[in-house]
């Protein structure tokens, strides 16, 4: 998933664009300074949850290895 910023008249929009292009819109705001802010909060989230992701899956296939290699 990714996110843009759209200018529309007067607001700036932030939108999700999802698999399959699918557009999804999160937000509304007054100022483009404002709608960057909240665009780098929302990709900073994501990276967060993706590590948080990935950091789960190391953990259990390291478990795994592990007790796969102390089995007699």
């Amino acid at each position: 998933m990714d996110f843009v910023v759209i200018p529309r008249r007067r607001n700036y929009w932030i939108e999700a664009i999802r698999e399959g292009g699918e557009h999804q819109v999160i937000a509304c705001c007054a100022s483009e300074g404002e709608a960057l802010q909240r665009l780098r909060d929302l990709r900073d989230g994501q990276q967060a949850r993706e590590h948080r992701r990935m950091a789960v899956e190391v953990s259990r296939f390291n478990t795994r290895t592990a007790l796969a290699s102390s089995e007699p």
